[in-house]
């Protein structure tokens, strides 16, 4: 009789462990989703190292690919962090005066920490402004970056923007109306696979490009 009793005891002992261990962890397999855990921590740090700038007046901007602000938030200690979707964004920076530029950095589902290099502005003696980095994003599918030309253009001329170990580069540009094309050349001639007009402003210094 009291083997039996010792091995209902045993019996329900095991069974309340696994009612606990279930309850505890909804995620895995064959538990309840939770909702929370479609957000993720993405951190951005800001090297201010090369130049003189008050960090505590600079925030962090993250936007959507589709150029959508979806976060804002201010420096502390050079650095912040975000809870967003697992999806992928652009970071960029605003309150900077035209003499400082940077990368803006792209922020994956698998890299989700980045640090922008805050750096100074190149002055352009021909037009008598400062220019400062534009990023460029390409998002190419299933065509290959080596085979299209991406060029920015204002009303005097076009530059191209040279992508080297990533889909991500940039060019030196002053605050101003653009075009951004993207080519793809052939035996047939040139195809234009892309063509949008963007405005340039210090607050606004990336595009993201998908074909």
């Amino acid at each position: 009789m009291k083997k039996i009793k010792s091995l209902c005891l045993i019996l329900l002992f095991l069974i309340a462990t696994i009612f606990c261990y279930t309850a505890c962890n909804p995620n895995d397999e064959g538990g309840n989703e939770n909702p929370s855990d479609t957000k993720a921590p993405y951190e951005i740090n800001v090297d201010a190292s090369k130049v003189s700038v008050d960090i505590n007046n600079i925030s962090v901007c993250i936007y959507s690919l589709d150029g959508i602000l979806v976060g804002e938030k201010k420096l502390f200690k050079g650095k912040t962090q975000f809870e967003l979707d697992a999806d992928n964004y652009v970071a960029t920076l605003s309150g900077l005066p035209e003499e400082i530029s940077y990368f803006s950095v792209f922020l994956t589902r698998s890299t989700k920490k980045s640090t922008i290099v805050l750096k100074g502005s190149v002055y352009n003696e021909y037009t008598g402004t400062s220019e400062f980095a534009f990023t460029v994003i390409v998002i190419a599918g299933d065509r290959n970056l080596a085979d299209l030309d991406v060029q920015i253009c204002d009303d005097s001329s076009c530059r191209s923007v040279k992508f080297e170990n990533s889909n991500v580069a940039a060019r030196s540009l002053s605050a101003g109306e653009y075009e951004v094309k993207v080519y793809f050349y052939s035996d047939d001639g040139a195809e234009e696979l892309y063509h949008e007009d963007y405005t340039v402003t210090l607050d606004k210094r990336f595009c993201v490009i998908v074909l």
